[in-house]
C-alpha cells in the first residue's frame, strides 16, 4: 500500500518470542506487530470502499435530473 501511517509511543516495552519453529515475532506492549499491521490493512481497505461507495453515490445524484 506505501501509505505512512505515523504513531507516537511513550515508554514502549518492546519484546521478541518465537512462536513457530524458527520463526520469531516482535511485540510492542505485549501486542504482536503482525497483528497491528494486519489490522492497519484491514482498515485501509474498509476506508478505501467507504470511499468508493460515496463517490459511486455522488457521481449517480450528479446525473439525475431534479
Amino acid at each position: 500500500m506505501g501509505e505512512k501511517v505515523p504513531f507516537v509511543l511513550d515508554n514502549a516495552v518492546f519484546s521478541s518470542k518465537t512462536v513457530k519453529q524458527g520463526r520469531r515475532n516482535l511485540f510492542i506492549n505485549g501486542i504482536s506487530v503482525d497483528d497491528m499491521i494486519q489490522n492497519r490493512r484491514n482498515q485501509w481497505y474498509l476506508d478505501r470502499k467507504q470511499k468508493e461507495v460515496q463517490e459511486k453515490t455522488m457521481s449517480t445524484s450528479r446525473g439525475r435530473k431534479i
